[in-house]
């Protein structure tokens, strides 16, 4: 698949950095990102109050960098993000933390320094998975841990294109997600799993489940996607995303947020 210019390529950091600034701003809000967050921390929540250094590694904007802010004055808190843009808002939504611009791959922080080092969404973009694990890893104490969200299955997907059919929601995928064909997904957990054990950090995995509604989704769509379409091309989505939120109605689902944890000797 060619990647249409909108959309990041695992391991072009410009490209990745120049795509997310334009969400700077909205990256993470709405109900769909807060109950997935929500589900997150409920699930790291033993690691999370462990931690006294935390390291958020692809801090985005600090949506999930301020949730980690607590009463503990002495708690180090740290997010580093490739995009400029990411960063600067990031340092205003968390004034409590130090925020700095980084590259995964090339952290600039000495070793053994965290007890905690997350990353949401971050280690599909980077382009050496090897030498990102290898950082973090350098980065972590002894007996300190990685936790890391790992790309979805695409339920949310299937289940649009199961209301609009294959061939209105190829159109729609090609408008909104910027693409004519889903990433291929397979042996997607066995690749990190090799990669934390390369990089000699013992690896296990959770789920964080989480159930939303399709007025969820229809918000996600406008805050995630629709900023990155050219205005020319909004008007024409209009239609199709009125047609999902009236086929589904009120419906519910759950989705399941799977963490790949790698912990340090």
């Amino acid at each position: 698949m060619t990647p249409d210019a909108t959309e990041p390529m695992r391991g072009d950091r410009a490209r990745t950095a120049e795509y997310f600034s334009r969400l700077a701003g909205t990256y993470g809000d709405g109900a769909y990102y807060g109950k997935r967050r929500a589900a997150v921390l409920r699930a790291i929540a033993s690691e999370i109050n462990a931690a006294r250094d935390v390291l958020d590694l692809g801090c985005g904007n600090g949506a999930n960098l301020r949730e980690f802010v607590g009463p503990d004055a002495s708690k180090m808190l740290v997010g580093a993000d490739l995009t400029f843009e990411m960063v600067a808002t990031a340092r205003v939504r968390v004034p409590a933390a130090r925020v700095v611009r980084a590259d995964a791959s090339a952290i600039p922080f000495r070793g053994a320094r965290f007890d905690l080092v997350f990353c949401s969404h971050v280690l599909q973009f980077v382009g050496d998975l090897d030498l990102t694990l290898d950082e973090i890893r350098r980065c972590l104490r002894p007996g300190g841990v990685l936790i890391a969200t790992l790309p979805g299955d695409s339920i949310v997907r299937r289940e649009i294109e199961s209301m609009l059919g294959t061939e209105r929601y190829a159109e729609f995928a090609r408008l909104v997600f910027r693409r004519g064909a889903r990433r291929d997904r397979v042996g997607r957990e066995e690749r990190f799993r090799a990669a934390f054990e390369r990089s000699k950090l013992i690896y296990t995995t959770r789920e964080a489940p989480f159930t939303i509604t399709w007025p969820d989704v229809v918000e996600w769509i406008r805050i995630r996607w629709i900023p990155l379409m050219p205005e020319s091309e909004r008007t024409a989505i209009e239609p199709m995303i009125a047609e999902i939120g009236a086929t589904a109605g009120e419906r519910t689902f759950s989705l399941v947020e799977s963490l790949a944890i790698g912990r340090k000797n």
